[in-house]
């Protein structure tokens, strides 16, 4: 994988992850699934998506934090990850879970949409 590939797909990849987490944070405020400390509190990513798995929630919504955990990692590994073998099958997975949490929630599906190619050669 060269570096411009690298680098592409930890964009694509963190591009996806906020696509869908900051919609996704604004749908569990506004629904009271996360309840705001304080009107500026700004919630742990991890807090949002477990928002989700409430008692109250719905199938989709359930299954939206559970993508949204997913991606969550995908993210992480983007951010940290060496191992560019790991890496490089992760960006397109990120986008099509982006995508599936934004229709989950009724969402329009704008603010996911990737590159001309995420596709990256493996190492």
């Amino acid at each position: 994988m060269s570096l411009s590939d690298e680098a592409r797909v930890r964009s694509v990849v963190s591009r996806a992850y906020y696509g869908a987490y900051n919609p996704a944070r604004e749908y569990a405020i506004s629904r009271g699934l996360y309840v705001l400390k304080r009107p500026k509190d700004r919630p742990r990513h991890g807090d949002i998506w477990q928002s989700f798995f409430q008692r109250q929630c719905s199938d989709d919504e359930k299954e939206a934090g559970r993508l949204g955990d997913a991606l969550m990692e995908d993210r992480h590994i983007a951010d940290y990850e060496m191992n560019l073998k790991a890496l490089s099958k992760i960006g397109d997975s990120a986008i099509r879970r982006a995508r599936e949490i934004r229709r989950l929630l009724g969402l329009p599906p704008e603010g996911v949409a990737p590159p001309p190619s995420t596709k990256v050669p493996s190492p």
